[in-house]
């Protein structure tokens, strides 16, 4: 998990649901093509259940099944760097012009710019 962000399951439904598995010679998203009825369920669940207990065990039943099945063996992680000019203000305080707090901080490649501006707007 990311620092000061909670990670929503459904965040990664793109990535592992069986739709997004096309076939070879085609675009897919789903980079394993796996299809898995157990990983589908469990992300339908997430999407449609506002109750944390039941998405947290949602969760749950995709990181047993990744466990169970191996669709991917992940050997070393990603490094993430964030560049800016000394112009650019709100990048890691998540604060927005107004002194309000932002809606979530770059954390494994994921990085909202709705808290990000620039000094007397100017962005050169």
């Amino acid at each position: 998990m990311g620092r000061g962000h909670n990670l929503d399951p459904d965040e990664q439904r793109l990535w592992w649901q069986s739709v997004s598995a096309s076939p070879i010679g085609v675009l897919a998203l789903n980079f394993g093509r796996f299809k898995d009825p157990v990983i589908d369920k469990a992300f339908d669940t997430i999407k449609s259940n506002s109750d944390p207990a039941a998405r947290k065990a949602a969760a749950e039943d995709i990181n047993r099944e990744f466990g169970k099945q191996v669709w991917n063996i992940w050997l070393t992680r990603a490094l993430w760097g964030i560049i800016q000019g000394p112009y650019v203000n709100g990048v890691q305080h998540n604060t927005l012009p107004d002194g309000s707090e932002g809606i979530g901080l770059a954390f494994l490649g994921l990085h909202n710019v709705n808290q990000m501006w620039c000094t007397d707007g100017k962005c050169e």
